[in-house]
């Protein structure tokens, strides 16, 4: 308790999900406390995304158990925060481990039911499930990436 957790004008590159205690918000510049935050809320995540330095201090009220994420691993997992909001849907580094170009986006399967599986390339396992697989392919065609569901024959009624 009474630790800062992350200061203001601090430029930091983590985002941070509270999993357990208590964290206080203030402005520091003036003193002035702008919230308390509690389990599952986050902060960080506009200095992280901005790269630019954070404009309040988070202190913990309590012991304080956090969830964080920092840029580099977002960009690893996800890509650029632009590119998610793009709806852009390949990290770059699997576009960097593969053929994928930066402008893939997702697109409905219903455009192209006409796929068979050998006409997709097999990247990555996205994950896994008690019915299947979820996996990374790519059209051999147009280079369209889609998220292919897997199933389990003994769970298809």
């Amino acid at each position: 308790p009474g630790e800062a957790i992350l200061r203001v004008g601090e430029d930091s590159d983590t985002f941070f999900i509270i999993r357990s205690g208590r964290v206080c918000a203030s402005n520091k510049s003036n003193g002035s406390e702008v919230g308390s935050l509690g389990k599952s809320q986050a902060f960080g995540l506009q200095t992280m995304i901005k790269d630019a330095p954070t404009n309040a201090t988070y202190t913990a009220e309590s012991p304080v158990f956090v969830y964080f994420l920092t840029r580099k691993d977002f960009h690893r997992m996800i890509g650029s925060w632009q590119d998610a909001l793009d709806g852009i849907s390949v990290s770059r580094l699997t576009m960097r481990k593969t053929r994928i170009t930066r402008k893939t986006r997702i697109t409905t399967v219903t455009k192209h039911d006409h796929l068979k599986l050998e006409d997709l390339e097999k990247f990555n396992v996205l994950g896994k499930g008690a019915f299947g697989k979820v996996k990374l392919v790519q059209s051999k065609g147009d280079k369209t990436v889609f998220a292919l569901k897997a199933l389990s024959k003994a769970y298809i009624v």
